[in-house]
């Protein structure tokens, strides 16, 4: 086993994620040696989970306060139990529907790999994903909130994209990069749309 592998190992999982900002496809290839187990992954399908539910916290807290009948323990729990419970699945499921589109399109990831970059490149957008949800929870009545939102989620999807990209060994981030912004960006324009 080679030094940077040990070094790798020994690190905490907050410093590998800082250190995943310098470069986005190294820090994949390093994790792609240390981790072995679906143990392992399980654990960064969890703190994606506890991500996910970090960043959505503050704005259903805010929800909350709006509507009177709920009490803010009894919804937190709720939403906690929902999120712990249903969210691995979910990432188990759409890195499901991930592998085979990749397929698709010539992507040599296996089944693992392709899970060990998704909930690898949560975990390392999870920062973005935190101060977006501190942001809207924080300033909800603010004009400026959707383009701020819109700039952290653009980044953190430029971050999933890259490490699936180089999971995938794709030679561009790019079209990988352009289909994740159109998804952040539907919510926003649709209801604008049809009304």
């Amino acid at each position: 086993m080679s030094d940077s592998v040990v070094k790798v190992k020994r690190k905490s999982l907050f410093a590998m994620i800082f250190m995943a900002y310098k470069n986005f496809s190294m820090s994949f290839r390093q994790q792609r040696r240390s981790f072995t187990s679906e143990r392992e992954l399980l654990l960064l399908a969890f703190t994606g989970t506890l991500i996910l539910f970090m960043a959505n916290l503050p704005v259903q807290i805010i929800r909350s306060s709006v509507v009177e009948e709920i009490d803010l323990h009894i919804y937190i729990g709720l939403i906690a139990f929902v999120s712990f419970f249903f969210i691995p699945l979910f990432l188990y499921i759409v890195s499901t529907i991930l592998f085979f589109i990749f397929k698709v399109f010539k992507g040599s990831a296996s089944f693992y790999e392709l899970r060990l970059a998704l909930f690898w490149s949560l975990n390392v957008a999870g920062p973005l994903l935190i101060l977006n949800g501190l942001l809207k929870g924080f300033f909800f009545n603010f004009e400026w909130i959707g383009l701020m939102s819109l700039i952290l989620n653009s980044f953190a999807a430029w971050i999933i994209s890259s490490i699936l990209a180089t999971a995938q060994n794709y030679k561009s981030a790019l079209p990988t990069f352009f289909v994740a912004v159109a998804f952040i960006m539907t919510p926003q324009f649709v209801p604008q749309i049809l009304s």
